[in-house]
């Protein structure tokens, strides 16, 4: 009977003691809360898509001088393939003037340029030099740079034609009219 009454007290100091280590685990929690509670197995984050071989990339420019944007070929695509739209985002950020966007397997990257198009910087135009027509290059009246200085005197045109030229009325968008404008203008030599 001392065997039995021994092995009573250890078995309930054993439960007392599981009870005490149970409650000091939990925090005190009780057991139907614990049990009822869901907590997530893992945490899921959504799977980002990366760039492939695929992925249409678009460079849209928008220069602010003129307001042109010019769309080509991203210069720096091969760099992007791997990369998910946040990276991307992290390399060509708003501080760089960038804005990406993306639709189905095309990603869009625009950049504002705080200067002129190369399409305006080919512009030319017939200004006075020294007496003489002389023929400017770029953007603008006020951003252009002297090419050459023709032979033909201001004072040799006609005064509609001198007015017009001072006017700033004489510009054009490529070589080509502007070769054909000094050969009108042969006959004044």
């Amino acid at each position: 009977m001392k065997h039995k009454a021994v092995t009573v007290v250890l078995l309930t100091a054993m439960l007392l003691l599981s009870l005490g280590l149970v409650f000091f685990v939990t925090g005190g929690e009780t057991f139907d809360r614990l049990v009822n509670e869901r907590k997530p197995l893992l945490e899921v984050q959504p799977v980002q898509s990366r760039v492939d071989n695929n992925t249409q990339v678009i460079y849209e420019r928008e220069y602010q001088q003129c307001g042109h944007v010019v769309i080509s070929d991203f210069p720096n695509a091969l760099e992007l393939i791997g990369k998910t739209i946040d990276e991307i985002r992290a390399l060509y950020n708003e501080q760089n003037g960038y804005q990406i966007s993306i639709s189905n397997n095309t990603i869009t990257l625009r950049q504002q340029v705080n200067d002129w198009c190369p399409q305006e910087y080919e512009k030319t135009r017939f200004k006075e030099y020294q007496g003489r027509i002389a023929v400017y290059k770029g953007p603008d009246a006020s951003h252009d740079q002297l090419l050459k200085v023709t032979s033909i005197r201001v004072d040799s045109l006609p005064a509609d034609l001198i007015a017009a030229i001072r006017n700033g009325n004489y510009e054009f968008a490529d070589e080509t009219m502007l070769n054909d404008a000094l050969e009108s203008l042969d006959e004044y030599m």
